[in-house]
């Protein structure tokens, strides 16, 4: 893909696009899906590459409802030089989170320049709310994290701080510290330019949060244990934050103007919130490295098995026709390419899926399962020419 990659961003007017580079791996895939999980095709493509964003206003109260697949996010205005170690940051989400239909990890909220090594991640696993900075879901690489269990289904919303300086990061739920990391600084992405806030979903869409998210507040600065439980009770009378904005918060989205498909920002940055009706499939990236930071041990090992076997009786069966109209080896040959050319343009298609991922892996793994069926048919050949029954049996039935 060369040092970045070209993405368009729909913007609060339905009309326009604006397109900011960034360096991979990392990009917004600002779409959604139907309710059974899928894009609607056209023709074997998407329409004009758009699906339904699952993301609507709460009809009574302040906040707006994440379904199956949506997605929501700011214009790319954070920068981490506005923040520092010393003066440290807060993070206030007042949210309801609800059963995911879908296993694996989930993302609440994310910011992100476009590089996943260094994403500020608030996420879900299971009934464990996660903080971290990096993509290590898996907790493999064992890169500083801080965790907080919550209940599985609340009967109200939950009021998340996260307030992290120099000394460390800790987490609130509903004025309350319930964990803490000593030594674990938080850090804003976006040194090298802008960084956006994300809700609801990873920035390739692959990992959708469900649940209902009733306001939001970033500070450049860590928020006092006092301030923390002041907000929470000013926030359970008024039932949305707007009361925040004389501690100067850098975001301020109380989600109580509803203006269309944008959150309005009342913080002095006015860097308001969309989630567009119909989104326009932004992230492209063919041919990527991996099977996604993002993939289960279970997700790789099925995609293994089902894109090299899967192949094999391809290639077994292409080799026997081709063996009719030319020699053995060429038949072995062009089996070959051309299970690698039709794995090509399958992986090339589902880089403008929002709901699929194109891997350089795969295209590996389907080639060499075709070449692994061919390979089948030159043995059965040459058993059959040394006048073994039954692959000279075999042999006959093709």
């Amino acid at each position: 893909m060369g040092a970045g990659t070209l993405i368009a961003f729909p913007l609060h007017d339905e009309s326009v696009a604006s397109a900011t580079r960034v360096p991979p791996p990392g990009q917004v895939a600002a779409s959604a899906a139907r309710p059974d999980g899928g894009c609607h095709p056209v023709g074997g493509f998407f329409d004009e590459g758009r699906c339904r964003n699952e993301v609507e206003w709460l009809a009574e109260d302040a906040g707006i409802e994440f379904g199956r697949h949506g997605i929501a996010f700011t214009d790319p205005v954070f920068t981490g030089a506005r923040f520092s170690a010393e003066k440290g940051l807060t993070i206030e989400l007042a949210l309801e989170p609800r059963p995911s239909p879908a296993p694996g990890f989930r993302f609440i909220a994310v910011i992100h320049d476009g590089d996943d090594g260094s994403q500020l991640l608030v996420g879900q696993w299971r009934d464990t709310i996660i903080v971290m900075n990096g993509d290590d879901y898996s907790h493999r690489r064992r890169m500083p994290r801080v965790s907080v269990e919550i209940d599985p289904l609340p009967d109200r919303p939950l009021l998340l701080t996260i307030a992290s300086g120099a000394e460390g990061t800790s987490l609130f739920l509903d004025g309350k510290r319930r964990s803490r990391r000593a030594g674990m600084s938080l850090v804003v992405p976006g040194r090298n330019g802008g960084a956006r806030l994300i809700l609801g979903n990873s920035v390739s869409g692959r990992a959708p949060w469900s649940g209902c998210i009733r306001g939001v507040a970033i500070y450049d600065k860590s928020l006092e244990g006092e301030t923390i439980r002041a907000h929470h009770a000013a926030w359970r009378a008024d039932g949305h934050f707007e009361s925040f904005a004389s501690d100067r918060p850098l975001l301020l989205v109380p989600f109580t103007r509803k203006e269309g498909r944008r959150a309005v920002d009342h913080s002095a940055s006015k860097n308001d919130l969309f989630f567009r009706r119909e989104t326009t499939l932004v992230s492209r990236t063919p041919f990527a490295l991996g099977f996604g930071s993002e993939a289960s041990r279970v997700s790789v090992a099925w995609d293994v098995v089902v894109n090299l076997l899967g192949f094999v009786p391809f290639g077994l069966l292409l080799a026997a026709l081709l063996g009719r109209i030319t020699t053995t080896g060429r038949a072995f040959t062009l089996s070959v390419v051309i299970g690698m050319a039709l794995s090509f343009g399958i992986e090339f298609l589902q880089s403008w899926i929002p709901t699929r991922s194109s891997s350089l892996v795969d295209l590996v793994l389907n080639t060499t399962g075709t070449a692994l069926g061919a390979l089948l048919l030159l043995v059965f050949t040459w058993l059959a020419a040394k006048g073994v029954p039954a692959a000279a049996a075999g042999r006959e039935d093709w």
